[in-house]
């Protein structure tokens, strides 16, 4: 691919970004997203969260830095943390058990 034939448009689509004054969405392919939207990542670093179309936060893959973890269960429905990039990234972490406190009232 010819890197000048959408100079002109990527310039225009940065102006676009740095005005937007409360925030910007971008929705991309997770499993094939574009070089241009890698590189924007990068240049934002923390500035960024990803999320799902609902809305819910979802935290950068620690090994290979481009997918997300995602909840996933096993054949034998045991809940895990997987990086969405599987099988490219095997990552994977279990999850703890959350904590319950039980509120008591005195009577």
């Amino acid at each position: 691919m010819n890197i000048r034939a959408y100079a002109e448009e990527r310039r225009l689509f940065y102006v676009a970004l740095t005005r937007a004054s409360r925030g910007v969405y971008l929705i991309t392919n997770s499993r094939q997203p574009s070089r241009y939207i890698r590189e924007l990542c990068e240049i934002a670093g923390d500035e960024v969260r990803y999320e799902t179309i609902e809305g819910a936060a979802l935290r950068q893959c620690p090994v290979c830095l481009v997918g997300q973890m995602v909840e996933k269960r096993n054949k034998n429905g045991t809940v895990f943390h997987g990086c969405n990039q599987f099988p490219d990234c095997r990552h994977s972490e279990g999850v703890r058990a959350q904590s319950t406190a039980r509120l008591h009232r005195r009577a």
